[in-house]
């Protein structure tokens, strides 16, 4: 099964120089899951908040105190998020389990 099967244009954002982003829903993970002969057993956000500080200086030999800081607060947040069951809507990644 080829992805330009299911794939609709809507959702592609430019993204130069790369190629083009390509946004899923979660109904065409489902789809796309059940080609493969699996299916989503759970699916849930991360990053909805801690992405706004770059991994760049998260991974820092050293991160400010400052950035510890918020980043320790944007965690909190996260969880927060997840446990009212949102995250996936906000998420940076979606984590999808599947099973044969």
């Amino acid at each position: 099964m080829g992805l330009p099967n299911i794939i609709a244009s809507r959702a592609v954002a430019p993204y130069r120089p790369y190629p083009a982003l390509r946004f899923f829903t979660l109904a065409e993970i489902d789809a796309m899951l059940a080609a493969a002969g699996l299916t989503r057993r759970r699916a849930w956000g991360i990053h909805a908040l801690t992405n706004v500080i770059p991994s760049t200086v998260l991974h820092r030999a050293r991160a400010s105190r400052g950035i510890a800081s918020a980043f320790a607060v944007l965690r909190r947040a996260d969880r927060l998020l997840d446990r009212a069951g949102v995250a996936r809507r906000f998420a940076n990644t979606l984590v999808v389990l599947a099973e044969r």
